[in-house]
């Protein structure tokens, strides 16, 4: 079954407050662990961190594709993984030369990242939390995840993101009264940044719908309490893990019903679970012909997800992913079927990372 090109693909959706976030994102996590099945540019058996000197040409990649109907290209980064200088380079020189203008782009970014004992070497330069955040207080967290804001803006060279992200809702061997206050402490920041014009939009990652509840009762309550006027805001997105094997559906039904739009990153299993390889997957590859990865990524469309996140080192591969845009191509009932049995929900759908459950 052949597929047509069409101009009037939906390329972007609406969050709650009226911004126009682009569906397809480039992730900039070039993450390499000693596990050789985690990923395909381990320069050394040893090595354990990020190499974001991996994201120059995808990132330019993305950046030298015309815009589509005047939709911005979508970039999507972290404190914790270290692009932000590559990023400030590549867009800045994109700026410098007139080839793109700041609202040709939409940045995401994400900070709140845990402390899972500094393994990344980031402690140091305030990328995570502290060592000892479980001594701070809500002041505390208020203060540095401020600090965390105003230094991703500093790195990356712009006066605005288009949507800042808290990426995490805590960590796991902390208690459920810590990490809850902890939580609130860091979207209030947001809130503050998104009153200033300095965020278009805020959300969260890695949030389950018992966190999403909770913040939320927190935030009108600490408001009431303090007689502070302000908005309580619901996040306008909740970025997750996910893909035909990490299918979360609880949570995507309470963020459509709750008007948060989710975000899907790792929607092919960022290569270890060979997503691409599947037989169901490949059979209906096949049957459209287009190639696996896109299958991968027009289920998580169909099923309601409002973004997905990709990561290549590959400039083909970044203009292939972009292809889905314009491709006038929807999967059929019995196939989307056949792709929601992959789901597992024995723990084995993630590539390596923590449940949004095993966080109070």
């Amino acid at each position: 079954m052949a597929i047509s090109t069409t101009s009037n693909a939906t390329r972007t959706t609406t969050l709650s407050n009226g911004v126009e976030m682009p569906i397809l994102a480039l992730g900039s996590a070039p993450l390499a662990t000693r596990d050789d099945d985690t990923s395909h540019f381990n320069p050394l058996d040893s090595f354990n961190g990020f190499l974001p000197e991996q994201s120059y040409q995808s990132l330019n990649s993305a950046l030298e594709m015309n815009n589509a109907d005047e939709t911005p290209i979508h970039i999507d980064t972290a404190l914790y993984y270290r692009t932000h200088p590559h990023i400030r380079l590549v867009l800045g020189n994109a700026l410098a030369t007139g080839r793109k203008k700041r609202s040709d782009v939409f940045l995401t970014t994400k900070i709140f990242h845990p402390n899972f004992g500094d393994s990344f070497g980031t402690e140091d330069l305030g990328h995570c939390m502290p060592s000892f955040h479980n001594e701070m207080t809500y002041d505390d967290v208020y203060r540095f995840v401020y600090r965390q804001f105003q230094q991703s803006l500093h790195e990356v060279g712009v006066g605005y993101f288009d949507l800042t992200l808290l990426h995490w809702p805590g960590h796991p061997d902390t208690d459920e009264a810590r990490n809850s206050e902890q939580r609130l402490a860091a979207w209030n920041v947001l809130e503050d940044c998104y009153s200033k014009g300095w965020t278009r939009a805020i959300g969260v990652s890695n949030f389950s719908e018992h966190h999403l509840e909770q913040l939320q009762i927190m935030n009108e309550a600490k408001k009431k309490e303090n007689n502070n006027s302000s908005v309580v805001i619901r996040p306008h997105v909740n970025q997750i893990e996910a893909s035909v094997f990490l299918q979360h559906r609880d949570i995507l039904d309470y963020c459509r019903q709750s008007n948060i739009v989710v975000a899907a990153y790792s929607p092919l299993g960022r290569g270890v679970l060979r997503v691409t390889s599947n037989e169901t997957v490949r059979r209906i590859a096949t049957k459209y012909d287009i190639d696996a990865g896109k299958v991968a990524i027009k289920y998580l469309y169909q099923k309601g997800y409002g973004c997905v996140v990709f990561w290549t080192t590959k400039p083909e591969r970044v203009r292939s992913n972009h292809e889905i845009l314009v491709e006038n191509c929807v999967l059929d009932d019995e196939d989307m079927t056949a792709l929601d049995g992959l789901n597992r929900s024995d723990g084995t759908g993630t590539w390596g990372l923590l449940s949004p459950y095993v966080i109070k």
